[in-house]
């Protein structure tokens, strides 16, 4: 049984443009990518470009955008920066998007696609 979420006793509008504004941060293919190899551990961008396989250009671009935003630090190691994730909230999206899409099937689209014979059979159809 699903329980009931409990939403925030402060405002819902607040609270929802807050979600929105750390979900929008994260809705990059490449970026959760790099998310999920920092959630694992701390990289460089040579371990994160080979890892990844993400081109120089887009991974640069990708981690000064999640700077920017919070979501990921740099610090100087040697003559290596070392990217770690800077928001712990990360690290619950993650294993939250990782337990829904891994063990919860996925459900079946409510109406059927009009090419599939028994839809076509259907008395709904005109």
């Amino acid at each position: 049984m699903i329980s009931k979420l409990e939403w925030p006793s402060e405002d819902q509008s607040e609270f929802a443009a807050q979600a929105t504004r750390f979900l929008k941060r994260c809705a990059n293919p490449d970026r959760f990518r790099i998310l999920i190899a920092l959630r694992e551990k701390d990289h460089t961008v040579a371990e994160l470009g080979h890892r990844l396989d993400i081109r120089q250009p887009a991974l640069s671009q990708s981690l000064g955008e999640l700077r920017r935003t919070g979501l990921v630090a740099a610090r100087k190691a040697s003559r290596h920066v070392v990217y770690s994730l800077a928001d712990a909230r990360v690290i619950g999206l993650i294993d939250a998007l990782t337990t829904i899409f891994s063990t919860i099937p996925m459900p079946r689209p409510l109406q059927p696609a009009i090419s599939d014979p028994a839809w076509s059979r259907s008395p709904h159809v005109a």
